[in-house]
């Protein structure tokens, strides 16, 4: 691929992703109940608009991944060491937040509905002792 055309999908990326992520910062407000989001996380969770909402959250993520990529390419001769740890760093940071946002696309659904069904959970507790209590506890 030649680097016009990476700066050039990189910057239309760069956009996209920001475009993404306004996106999903007014339909997080608009379509999800946050005025209980404090109070019960499961509602919010099992709103059927979770899943679109926090999906476009993950791709505009990604796209910004590819954006910054080819920003650094376009700077990397004159940014030196300190533009390279820069890049470094802000590519782990939305990693990390690709990983976040995978979190709540694909993890989130299954166990907050179940630990908040009202189903029993036997847990085995160690009171330093030789033997070992168990107890039933109400989630």
């Amino acid at each position: 691929m030649k680097t016009e055309t990476l700066h050039k999908y990189g910057g239309i990326a760069f956009i996209t992703g920001s475009l993404l992520l306004t996106l999903y910062s007014i339909c997080f407000s608009l379509f999800l109940p946050v005025n209980s989001l404090n109070q019960n996380v499961v509602a919010v969770v099992l709103n059927p608009n979770w899943l679109w909402v926090t999906s476009v959250a993950f791709f505009g993520v990604i796209f910004m991944l590819f954006g910054f990529t080819a920003v650094y390419s376009k700077i990397r001769e004159s940014s030196g060491t300190l533009g390279f740890r820069g890049y470094i760093i802000i590519e782990l940071a939305y990693l990390f937040q690709a990983c976040s946002k995978t979190w709540e696309i694909c993890l989130w659904l299954l166990p907050i509905p179940l630990a908040y069904s009202g189903l029993s959970t036997m847990v085995k507790i160690d009171s330093g002792c030789s033997s070992q209590q168990t107890r039933h506890l109400q989630i």
